[in-house]
């Protein structure tokens, strides 16, 4: 058995840093133009991500939550035996749409 299967688990640290992630993108993602609107990385060190939509304001609040998280609940897991997994992202662009910062894909 592994460090990382005696500590929390992954799929609870991965529950709870996405909570912290989309919750701070949910507070943060209020526009009034495209341009008030940027795609900005979530990956952290428990996991890799996709770029999400978010204010440009809204930016340097993700940026500390993620470092946050990576001095705390995702501090070293890969070195307990923990995998780091990264998704295929589509390519995208930040709009606003109806007062929100959304990711729209490109096909």
């Amino acid at each position: 058995m592994t460090s990382c299967e005696l500590s929390q688990t992954g799929d609870e640290r991965e529950r709870e840093v996405r909570e912290v992630i989309q919750e701070v993108i949910e507070e943060n993602s209020s526009c009034t133009a495209d341009e008030d609107c940027e795609l900005a990385p979530t990956s952290n060190s428990c996991f890799g991500s996709c770029l999400s939509a978010i204010s440009t304001e809204g930016v340097a609040v993700l940026r500390d939550a993620i470092d946050d998280l990576d001095k705390g609940i995702c501090a070293g897991p890969q070195e307990d035996g923990c995998p780091y997994f990264s998704p295929d992202c589509p390519d995208g662009v930040p709009v606003c749409i109806d007062n929100q910062c959304t990711h729209l894909e490109l096909k």
